[in-house]
């Protein structure tokens, strides 16, 4: 028997298959609806896109049309403004030519961004053949103006002459503010049509006078050109400021003195390289043709604001080629300058070129310095002067370079020189010496120097310590002590006759000063200190204060020597003999006191002797001893320290332990010590 629970599940499962009958028939149902939605879409599509096609081709037909008309419609209007800016000229109405022609320029520019590249080309070309219209007329009409007041005016000639009955003034403002507006369409690529108008009859009387066979087209008279430029300048400048404040009314940015200045810059720069080659072979045409572009860019500086090398003739002149030609120019003018002024045969160029001036109160390096060394100064000074208004780094630094080339050359030159030391050649080479020493001293400071120096060194960190030209002050401060030290080589041989003659004094054998009623100098001595005495005074006329301070105290040191090793320290003293020497001594002092107020300092050796022959006689007896304790013991230092205290103590500094006890020993008159 089937049990409750199975006719349950047995009625479930019945329910099931009912629903899923049901659902079945749903589907089905959704199925065919399906279906004839999508043949209902079918149909309208179908229906639709016939539609669809037949728009599209009616709105492909009406875009054409409508871009046809506005086609038509732009070629009107460029015809219409070109008809209407056309009239406007021939009625010499030019503002309003020029305010249609704007429109046109204007039109033109809108459709450079269309496709339609034939009305492009059409309306720019409309834009130039009116263009070309309006500078013709404008041209021919200013032209008649400028004719009218003798443009371009005579030199002298700094104002214009209008004839206020027919209007020329108001006619050439109208003119000028025309043109301005004309001008003001930049994009077109011309350049500025008032300064083309203005130079062009400049231009015609410039290749007029400097082309062809005119006298006046001559290779050594370049003056001629950049003078008559310099002068049409100067003699428009009122001119065009008048025209600058009709611009300025008009609001043009234009400058129009500023590119005059440059039009006719440009001539000159234009002549200058045709003329350049014809002076490559002829050096005195070079330079002349060099100096007067150089100062003729200076001229133009003042003439023109924010002026730029750039714009100027000097950018010819530093070109690669040019500028290795200029360079080699004054490499060889230098040099043949060098070897010309230094001529030994050459006197005046070893005097002074105020040695007339000379006097006890001008004793300035400047009167005592050499023609030669200050012509040479001077063109290194007129060199840098000219190098360093360039704005060129490397042809700065070439020149820069060449210069200091002719300085070595010509120190060169002057130590090659021989001449003897009492010649006045010699003492003109003194005095140029330290004054090249004092320039180059000051311009070691100059800022254009130090920049120089400074790019040439680079990257060479060897250099970066140096200064500007200290390579060249330490040879001519080393030049300086030998010149000085050959002078007083030939003092000390010009004195040694006499010297030997002072040394030949009995100096052991002469009267005590309590014996001799009136002290005088010793007669061999009187023909030493007169020699110098004269000599110096002489070399004092002779030599700037600088050279000859270093010469007399250099002259002092020697005679402070000379007489100590060749008289004192070879001679044998009685107290006489002692006071005698400290006489003599005392008026070689008051021979130096003209030169200094201590003259004693420079004579350390004569001084000391005089101190140690003229002691007491207790004293030298105690001095002695100190020595032969001293002899006794063995290393040199203890000897120094032992007796250079006693010597100390009574004023003796500078005499050697050798040469003290040497001296002790010369005094006959004093007692041995055993």
């Amino acid at each position: 028997m089937i049990g409750e629970n199975e006719k349950n599940e047995v009625l479930d499962l019945q329910k099931t298959v009912e629903t899923c009958h049901i659902l079945e028939e749903d589907i089905t149902t959704i199925a065919n609806n399906l279906k004839n939605v999508f043949s209902l879409y079918d149909n309208h599509k179908h229906v639709f896109s016939s539609l669809l096609t037949s728009l599209t081709e009616l709105s492909k037909e009406f875009n054409h049309e409508r871009n046809k008309y506005l086609y038509l419609l732009w070629l009107k209007e460029v015809d219409d403004l070109s008809e209407e800016t056309l009239s406007c000229i021939e009625k010499k109405n030019f503002m309003q030519a020029i305010n249609s022609h704007k429109k046109l320029f204007i039109i033109s520019s809108t459709l450079q961004n269309s496709s339609c590249n034939n009305l492009k080309t059409y309306s720019y070309k409309k834009c130039e053949l009116l263009y070309t219209e309006l500078k013709a007329h404008l041209s021919s009409a200013l032209e008649v103006v400028l004719k009218s007041i003798s443009y371009p005016f005579a030199t002298g000639v700094r104002s214009p002459h209008f004839n206020k009955k027919d209007g020329t003034e108001d006619h050439l403002k109208s003119l000028v503010a025309s043109i301005a507006q004309l001008n003001s369409l930049s994009s077109l690529k011309y350049g500025n049509l008032l300064n083309e108008l203005l130079v062009k009859p400049i231009k015609k009387r410039f290749k007029y006078h400097f082309y062809g066979n005119r006298h006046t087209n001559n290779l050594d008279k370049p003056e001629w050109y950049y003078t008559q430029v310099l002068n049409w300048i100067h003699d428009h400048a009122s001119f065009l400021d008048f025209i600058q404040s009709i611009l300025t009314e008009n609001k043009s940015s234009c400058i129009i003195k500023k590119e005059f200045c440059l039009s006719l810059i440009k001539l000159c720069e234009v002549k200058l390289q045709s003329v350049l080659s014809g002076c490559y072979d002829n050096d005195l045409r070079l330079a002349h043709l060099i100096d007067e572009t150089i100062l003729f860019e200076k001229e133009v500086q003042v003439c023109i604001p924010n002026y730029s090398q750039h714009d100027g003739c000097l950018k010819v002149l530093l070109t690669e080629e040019n500028l290795l030609l200029w360079i080699g120019l004054e490499k060889r003018f230098g040099l043949g300058f060098i070897s010309d002024v230094l001529r030994s045969d050459n006197e005046k160029s070893w005097q002074s070129r105020l040695n007339s001036l000379l006097s006890d109160y001008n004793n300035s390096i400047i009167y005592f310095v050499p023609k030669c060394v200050e012509d040479f100064m001077t063109l290194i000074t007129v060199m840098s002067d000219r190098h360093r208004t360039f704005k060129e780094p490397v042809a700065e630094a070439k020149f820069f370079s060449l210069l200091i080339n002719l300085l070595d050359a010509f120190i060169n030159q002057l130590k090659s020189l021989c001449f003897q030391p009492s010649s006045p050649q010699y003492f003109s080479i003194m005095n140029g010496v330290i004054y090249m020493q004092q320039v180059l001293q000051e311009w070691s400071t100059d800022l254009y120097f130090i920049q120089m120096h400074a790019y040439e060194c680079g990257n060479n960190a060897q250099n970066t310590d140096k200064t500007v030209f200290e390579d060249h002050l330490v040879s001519l401060e080393s030049f300086s002590k030998n010149l000085v030290q050959s002078l007083v080589e030939h003092i000390k041989h010009s004195l040694q006759s006499d010297v030997k003659k002072y040394q030949a004094e009995k100096w052991h054998s002469l009267p005590l000063p309590k014996d001799i009623l009136m002290p005088s100098i010793s007669p061999s001595a009187c023909n030493v200190f007169l020699f110098v005495k004269n000599y110096l005074h002489s070399l004092e006329q002779k030599l700037c204060t600088e050279i000859f301070e270093r010469v007399w105290k250099q002259s002092a040191k020697m005679l402070d020597e000379m007489i100590f090793y060749n008289v004192v320290l070879e001679s044998h003293f009685n107290g006489g003999g002692a006071a005698q020497l400290q006489y003599d001594i005392n008026k070689l002092y008051t021979l130096f006191s003209n030169y200094s107020k201590r003259p004693e300092t420079y004579f350390k050796l004569l001084k000391d002797s005089c101190v140690l022959l003229n002691i007491l006689p207790g004293t030298a007896i105690l001095l002695k001893q100190n020595f032969k304790q001293a002899d006794e013991l063995k290393t040199g230092e203890e000897k120094e320290s032992l007796v250079r205290t006693s010597l100390t103590d009574i004023g003796i500094c500078n005499l050697s332990f050798s040469c003290a006890h040497q001296l002790l020993n010369s005094r006959i008159d004093w007692p041995r010590v055993l």
